[in-house]
């Protein structure tokens, strides 16, 4: 959390320092004068730099928070395919005020719910099964996944249908979820987002500099506009570098 923090106040620094040199050289190009353009150049990037922070702030702890789930969402569904059905059952039942484990499904007063946790989805075929099945309670299923042509089915016959994802929602507001998991998801996606965003930022580098370069130049360069208009897009390029690779 500690490297998060840091990496969003680094990043909000760099942007509003763009700001600045961006907005001091410009507005001082026009003005002809030290005091207004760092005033402008200052409040610029105090805008940018806060703005810049809250916006990844709330970017970077969204995205934590989906990883987060979507990794325990996986790790939930391969946990109940690969442990007992009853145990399974137990489980689930959690999720739903009043329900017990029998036989690998769930009961309520006046509802049964047919559990199948394999890791295929869900077909028309498993779906007809239970629709076979003869019982005075309605009808649901606890599944993994689901294909389309078996949602269909389940809406035509009045069987409610409750994927993982619903699922893992209902367990965690209910504080269910198992405190461990007998399946912990690869890190490779991670390690390859982890390498793209490296690769992203190796161009922010070279784009800042060359813009401070030519900001610099325009001082004593004939053609000023020029290099700032130069400057400008490769600090903006820098900065957009720098979005993408968080």
């Amino acid at each position: 959390m500690k490297k998060f923090s840091l990496s969003v106040i680094t990043d909000s620094i760099f942007i509003a320092f763009c700001a600045f040199v961006l907005f001091f050289t410009a507005v001082r190009h026009y003005l002809r004068s030290f005091l207004s353009p760092l005033i402008f150049g200052v409040l610029a990037a105090a805008l940018t730099g806060v703005l810049t922070f809250l916006y990844l702030s709330g970017k970077n702890a969204k995205k934590i928070n989906f990883e987060s789930n979507k990794r325990e969402r996986e790790q939930l569904k391969y946990h109940l395919a690969l442990i007992n059905k009853n145990d399974a059952a137990k489980i689930v039942a959690y999720a739903f005020n009043g329900a017990r484990a029998n036989g690998g499904n769930i009961i309520c007063d006046e509802q049964i719910y047919y559990t199948d946790f394999s890791l295929s989805p869900l077909s028309r075929s498993e779906v007809v099964k239970i629709i076979k099945k003869q019982t005075s309670k309605n009808k649901a299923i606890i599944c993994n996944d689901c294909l389309n042509e078996a949602k269909e089915l389940c809406k035509h016959f009045l069987i409610e249908l409750f994927t993982v994802d619903e699922l893992f929602e209902k367990l965690k507001k209910a504080q269910a979820l198992p405190k461990k998991y007998i399946y912990e998801q690869p890190k490779k996606d991670r390690i390859l987002k982890i390498i793209k965003g490296k690769f992203n930022k190796k161009l922010t580098k070279p784009l800042f500099f060359s813009g401070l370069a030519l900001m610099f130049f325009s001082y004593f360069t004939f053609f000023p506009v020029y290099y700032l208009v130069l400057g400008g897009i490769c600090l903006i390029l820098a900065v957009i570098t720098r979005f993408i690779s968080n």
